[in-house]
């Protein structure tokens, strides 16, 4: 027991004062909860279970100012209002660092490693030849749609699916056949190493993050990500060096491996090095694009009689005119409204993060310190009146009706992918998700065949499964199911 309180004292000592210096940095931005050094910690405590009030509180109090909330370990600042959030998007990178959020939040150098810290080549990857050869990989991605779909929900009956175990399998399969194609996309051991992985990372940042900085590195060590690497480069060796020979004679289709290949430095060649990259794709891939569809079947199953049969109709009238084809994808605006409404009603979290990197004086003459964590709130911005009518309410064709109604339906701004200053899920400004392009293609394509070949309703009468808030993030029961069952046509 003296060793236990020998420990304790200089760890509570620590955070006491780091907090209480932190605390007085920021003494002129107003809190939500309790601002003193000691009490401030009831108010952490309460945000980790009711962080969605306590940003809503803050936007609600403070319209177009700045406040602030305590984590654990340090303050979260938030600006609200779009001329605050417009100067933050604005902001140069060396002075508000998207990059340096997120290392900090996810821990990367110790769950990732030094060299995703230190070189996202494969981001420019996502962003340029991804993006651009959505149309050339449709064939590969619907085959595996079609594909995972006979595999993983085959009965003509009623049946009960685990939902997020189910559609982790199935995106997973899918974005694996663009990155490392057949047949590994279907070798469940590597595909369970993927979703794994993702976990781990998840799992080991939010530890990190709780613990005081002189604990960060000893836990780094514990939860080092070498054995998931280790695994992930035995089952891809063989394809590495493959590769480097048909990325010379050029006769077969590509994959991102391809890509990765080409770009990587002589360094970044090694083949646990590439592996690395394939695990860091899934794991900005896979889990975001299967929350996305889970909430996207669950606002479905709950609103059959709405929505199911104007989506099932609009995808049987262009592919029965035009095929199975990326233009014939996007004409299909009511699939992409749905799922676009889905990721307002449903985000995956609440704030945009950006490190302070210089001490940064915003146009009101509020000062934020270097080091300070700066963020826009999504869900409230999504939740306002002023932004959208009957904000609270989801409503599936809300896009298509918005086009119609102002003339917009070839300008597509108000299409899935489109950022705005009122829909951020998928971030702002030139650090938008790169990747948002091949996940809609995606989940369009998952949510157009679903209607077409399934019917579907909720596992228990009523309205579907609630979400999970911790913190900032948000997540369905994991043991929540669906009822799928296979149309005969």
């Amino acid at each position: 027991m003296n060793q236990v309180y020998l420990l304790g004292f200089p760890l509570l000592l620590s955070l006491y004062l780091y907090y209480n210096c932190e605390t007085r940095k920021l003494r002129h931005i107003p809190t939500i909860g309790f601002s003193s050094p000691i009490l401030s910690y009831i108010s952490a405590i309460q945000f980790i279970f009711k962080g969605n009030k306590m940003l809503q509180e803050g936007y609600t109090r403070y319209p177009g100012q700045i406040f602030k909330f305590p984590y654990l370990n340090r303050w979260g600042v938030v600006v609200n209002g779009r001329r605050l959030t417009e100067e933050l998007r604005k902001a140069p990178d060396d002075t508000m660092s998207f990059e340096k959020a997120s290392e900090d939040n996810l821990k990367i150098r110790y769950t990732m490693g030094d060299q995703i810290a230190d070189d996202t080549y494969h981001t420019p990857i996502v962003r340029t030849k991804l993006t651009r050869n959505i149309g050339n990989l449709f064939n590969e991605i619907n085959d595996e749609i079609l594909h995972s779909f006979d595999v993983i929900l085959p009965s003509n009956e009623w049946t009960r699916y685990p939902t997020m175990d189910t559609i982790v399998k199935i995106v997973c399969r899918t974005v694996n056949r663009v990155f490392v194609g057949l047949p590994l996309c279907r070798n469940q051991e590597l595909l369970d190493l993927e979703a794994n992985f993702t976990l781990e990372v998840v799992f080991s940042a939010q530890l990190m993050n709780l613990a005081p900085s002189f604990l960060i590195p000893l836990i780094g060590r514990i939860r080092s990500p070498a054995h998931s690497i280790r695994r992930a480069t035995g089952y891809l060796s063989s394809l590495i060096n493959e590769r480097r020979t048909q990325a010379q004679s050029n006769d077969k289709a590509p994959l991102f491996l391809d890509w990765l290949i080409e770009e990587a430095t002589e360094e970044e060649q090694a083949d646990d090095r590439l592996a690395t990259r394939i695990l860091i794709m899934n794991f900005a891939s896979v889990h975001t694009t299967s929350s996305i569809f889970v909430h996207t079947l669950y606002n479905l199953a709950s609103r059959t009689n709405e929505y199911l049969e104007p989506l099932r109709a609009e995808v049987q009238e262009i592919t029965s005119q035009e095929g199975w084809n990326i233009n014939s994808l996007s004409k299909m605006r009511k699939i992409d409204s749905f799922i676009k409404e889905t990721l307002r009603f449903n985000g995956l979290g609440d704030l945009i993060d950006r490190k302070v990197l210089k001490d940064y004086t915003f146009y009101n003459g509020i000062t934020v310190p270097k080091g300070t964590m700066i963020s826009t709130s999504t869900d409230t911005i999504h939740n306002d009146e002023n932004n959208y009518k009957n904000a609270r309410e989801f409503i599936g064709f809300r896009y298509v009706d918005k086009a119609v109604l102002e003339g917009d339906v070839t300008r597509r701004r108000y299409d899935i992918v489109a950022t705005s200053e009122d829909f951020l899920t998928f971030g702002m400004g030139r650090h938008a998700c790169p990747g948002r392009f091949f996940a809609a293609a995606v989940m369009k394509l998952l949510l157009a065949h679903l209607v077409i070949n399934y019917d579907i309703k909720l596992e228990h009468e009523g309205n579907p499964p609630k979400n999970i808030h911790i913190a900032t993030t948000r997540m369905l029961p994991p043991k929540a199911g669906i009822m799928l069952k296979k149309r005969g046509l």
